[in-house]
């Protein structure tokens, strides 16, 4: 997944997995070593010089990154539990639509307690594009950002201009608002398109770089 050249480059793109990795390295031969060795104090200098230049050439970015994928997260305000057209939905799908929120909140406070430096959700936030459910996850989002750790997003299949995003409410099945790829990029400006160094006037795929040599690649796949 790794390839250093100049930089660390990470790839993300709409899959399906969790993963908490580390990209810190426990391997000590390769960080640079000080001679200590009295008889060479006249060489101090030299070898300061020597260490720091090492240090800029063995300089790897390190960050803690965790991944959430296809949460799928349905706005309770869009249905009512006891609606037929719903209930029937649920049966042929083997999302967990109604406890989506709860998971959410749930997956929030164990990110949070973990301390990450990073997250990256690579598409299918909402259970169908609903523009009142992209809202939702944004707020959660938000309490991420708040405790001190950056967000960076790409859009899945379910997430934009979908024809299957309804709402189930009054006894009925409706459409509902869906969001646009533009709306897309506002509602998670502060999570990934507002930081972008570079993005692609084709998709919604855009690069940051979060912290000095680590470069972030979003890809969006849906196009």
């Amino acid at each position: 997944m790794f390839k250093k050249v100049f930089a660390l480059v990470l790839i993300f793109i709409t899959v399906g997995f969790f993963l908490s990795c580390d990209t810190s390295s426990d391997d000590t031969d390769d960080k640079p070593k000080v001679n200590n060795n009295s008889s060479n104090n006249t060489n101090n200098s030299n070898d300061n010089n020597n260490v720091n230049n090492n240090d800029n050439d063995n300089y790897e970015p390190s960050a803690k990154i965790i991944v959430i994928s296809d949460i799928h997260v349905f706005d309770p305000d869009l249905y009512t539990a006891d609606n037929l057209e719903f209930q029937m939905y649920l049966v042929k799908d083997r999302k967990l639509i109604e406890e989506s929120e709860a998971i959410l909140d749930s997956v929030v406070d164990s990110i949070i307690a973990q301390n990450p430096d990073i997250v990256l959700i690579p598409g299918d936030l909402t259970k169908d594009g609903e523009l009142a459910s992209h809202e939702l996850v944004a707020s959660y989002l938000d309490e991420l950002e708040n405790a001190g750790i950056k967000v960076y997003v790409v859009p899945g299949n379910h997430d934009i201009n979908n024809p299957e995003s309804y709402s189930y409410t009054n006894g009925s099945k409706e459409l509902s608002d869906t969001v646009s790829p533009t709306e897309f990029k506002s509602i998670y400006n502060n999570f990934g398109y507002g930081e972008a160094v570079a993005t692609d006037s084709n998709s919604l795929s855009y690069v940051v770089e979060p912290i000095p040599g680590l470069v972030i690649i979003g890809m969006d796949s849906c196009i």
